[in-house]
């Protein structure tokens, strides 16, 4: 006796989600805000649960502009919508951060490379099977206290970003 086929179409047990972004990032250190581009990749299975690959840079224009400048690197948990075309999702996670700072009344900068934490979240919007559009809001930030100036207490940045999004599901 054959096992009945699979219906065509259907959502298999994963999916997964590479989004290009761009945004806004801004320091809570009282920098301005400048632009940011990144990249996640996701996989959520079809009970809403996921891990998130996500890399952002913002780039003060080589201190022109007084704004941010940062790379936040992190895995996240997702929790995510699992069934519609519009799906909010939640994301929480840690990695790193690399960040240039001011220091001594910005007369010199120094980079530094720090443990960070993060979360936000946002709505993803399946045009098609294949395609999305997505949009989140997260928080970057670095705990505890550091004695070194160049790595200040409490340093972190929000990051406001839209981006389009390939989908694709595992059968």
């Amino acid at each position: 006796m054959a096992a009945p086929a699979a219906a065509q179409g259907s959502m298999g047990p994963y999916s997964g989600q590479a989004t290009g972004h761009i945004g806004v990032a801004s320091g809570t250190d009282g920098r301005g805000s400048t632009l940011s581009l990144g990249a996640s990749v996701a996989v959520v299975s079809d009970a809403g649960w996921g891990a998130e690959l996500d890399f952002g840079h913002a780039d003060d224009d080589g201190g022109r502009t007084g704004g941010l400048h940062a790379q936040s690197y992190t895995l996240n948990l997702v929790g995510m919508w699992p069934t519609g075309r519009l799906r909010p999702f939640l994301a929480v996670g840690g990695g790193a951060i690399r960040a240039r700072t001011c220091t001594a009344a910005c007369g010199s900068t120094e980079a530094w490379t720090n443990w960070a934490v993060g979360g936000g979240g946002g709505v993803l919007y399946r045009l098609t099977d294949v395609a999305g559009v997505r949009a989140d809001v997260r928080y970057f930030g670095v705990p505890g206290h550091h004695p070194d100036p160049a790595r200040p207490r409490g340093f972190g940045f929000w990051r406001v970003a839209v981006g389009a999004t390939f989908l694709w599901d595992e059968e």
